[in-house]
């Protein structure tokens, strides 16, 4: 007999309900497996614990208050259901709805904004009128559109070294350390 075997049919054996062979077969595999044994002995010994305990009653109305507080939960749940069917803009509620349309419009209020100051700088005017994404009419008549872009931007990218003087500062300045 095999353990999963033997789980199956325990409480047959302690109900008294297995045929005799069967009975045999469990009672030789308990005398070969002292685990199998204990086992049995400890749940024989739950069982009489448990006839031995006093009978619980309910009160006639455990049914009849049971049903009402059930009635009660499926209320609650009912209601907690209904108001997630509620309608929403993108899965949020009504606030952050309303919140999110008004960063919406914040940040195009702004990008227009930005835009517009950027239209108002002069080198940008000619950079955009080069790759003709400004009309004519609206460019600065006082700008060569011809110009190239070099000429009328200041490259921030020059490198050489300044030719400034270097000052001599020996016989100005005394430092603490300076002993003469």
């Amino acid at each position: 007999m095999k353990q999963h075997e033997f789980e199956d049919i325990i409480s047959e054996f302690l109900d008294n309900e297995l045929s005799l062979s069967k009975r045999k077969e469990f009672e030789a595999y308990l005398k070969k497996n002292k685990e199998a044994k204990l086992i049995v002995d400890n749940t024989k010994k739950t069982l009489d614990h448990i006839k031995k305990l006093n009978k619980v009653e309910a009160s006639p109305d455990f049914t009849k208050n049971l049903m009402l507080k059930i009635g009660k939960n499926k209320e609650i749940v009912n209601n907690k259901s209904q108001k997630k069917l509620k309608i929403r803009f993108l899965g949020l509620s009504n606030l952050n709805s309303a919140f999110l349309s008004f960063l919406i419009l914040a940040f195009i209020g702004v990008s227009l904004n930005l835009v517009n100051n950027l239209m108002k700088n002069k080198s940008v005017k000619i950079i955009a009128s080069d790759k003709n994404i400004i009309p004519n009419d609206l460019n600065n008549s006082k700008l060569n559109s011809t110009s190239p872009i070099i000429a009328t931007a200041k490259d921030s990218s020059d490198t050489t070294k300044s030719n400034k003087k270097k000052v001599n500062l020996k016989n100005k300045i005394q430092f603490v350390k300076d002993k003469d």
